[in-house]
């Protein structure tokens, strides 16, 4: 395989000679993979880097929900950005990895708990949001 080279957009190997073309490090097997349209990558750049700096500060560079420090954060979004929702604090949390899937696994279930999260801490609380899920889970049983 040494001699064969992987397409940019299918991933198919082909000869080097069966090569449309080859732009930098990306190459094509055939014109269509070349004019495919590839994903977009994601943006981290739609949060602006004063409130990035905010949000980390506000949550102590520690996950709202297990209270842990984590190489890996997430900015998430209580309100999606889909929905046409800005970057405002009380619109943002902090979580890692594991809780950042975790939330957006159940929106239906976590948007107000979320809320109410901000809305606790604006009002001078620390809540924990682990605690704030128990006391969702003992009223809804």
């Amino acid at each position: 395989m040494a001699n064969k080279r992987r397409c940019s957009t299918c991933k198919d190997y082909f000869h080097p000679s069966d090569m449309y073309k080859s732009l930098g490090v990306q190459a094509f097997c055939t014109v269509d993979c070349m004019n495919k349209k590839r994903p977009k990558a994601k943006r981290r750049d739609d949060i602006p880097p004063t409130t990035r700096h905010e949000v980390k500060l506000r949550f102590n560079h520690m996950c709202a929900y297990c209270g842990r420090s984590h190489s890996c954060l997430h900015i998430h979004h209580i309100k999606y950005r889909s929905e046409g929702v800005d970057h405002s604090l009380g619109n943002l949390v902090l979580l890692c990895d594991a809780h950042h899937d975790m939330v957006h696994s159940n929106k239906r279930k976590w948007q107000p708990m979320l809320m109410e999260f901000i809305e606790r801490l604006e009002g001078g609380l620390r809540p924990s949001l682990a605690l704030m899920e128990k006391e969702w889970e003992d009223e809804n049983v």
